[in-house]
């Protein structure tokens, strides 16, 4: 279980800034959400692909899911397991998760392809993703899953090295 130290008013605001930074037309409440889910899940994600990268003995590929879910006006976002429907490539049977729109199918024919690929081979590698680098603790490569799929470097990782550093495994 992730825990946060307790953190001065000094250490918040800073936080808050890095997020804020990073995301300058979010509303206060999604940066609290999306503080929440990376504080709670996020974390934790990021150090297991850390710990399976330094143990060598396999690729790590590491994905961010933020494509959103429009139901509910989009405030839902891009919710823990909204990925699972387009890996399974499920969206028409889930769309009380993915709605109705068009855009969900080229996503999910991107998602399933690359699980499936990796399931055979271990890449996750397909002509459909941009090319989708292994993860390592110096450049964390992450493929970002969206209706543009893209390779970012350690996504946000400025206020992912700040959260890091306020918390500690209880």
């Amino acid at each position: 279980m992730w825990m946060v130290r307790k953190a001065s008013d000094a250490q918040v605001d800073q936080l808050i800034a890095a997020y804020r930074g990073g995301r300058p037309k979010d509303s206060n409440t999604d940066l609290f959400l999306i503080m929440s889910s990376d504080g709670g899940f996020r974390v934790g994600v990021q150090t297991e692909a850390d710990r399976k990268a330094q143990q060598a003995k396999a690729a790590v590929y590491q994905y961010y899911f933020t494509w959103r879910s429009p139901v509910r006006e989009g405030k839902l976002r891009s919710y823990h397991t909204l990925e699972i429907p387009f890996v399974f490539h499920n969206v028409d049977n889930c769309q009380s998760m993915t709605g109705k729109g068009q855009d969900r199918y080229a996503l999910a024919d991107r998602m399933a392809k690359a699980w499936v690929a990796f399931a055979r081979s271990g890449d996750p590698n397909h002509p459909g993703l941009p090319k989708w680098a292994a993860f390592d603790t110096n450049t964390r490569a992450t493929m970002v899953f969206n209706n543009e799929c893209k390779l970012v470097n350690d996504p946000h990782g400025a206020e992912q090295k700040l959260l890091r550093s306020l918390q500690s495994i209880a």
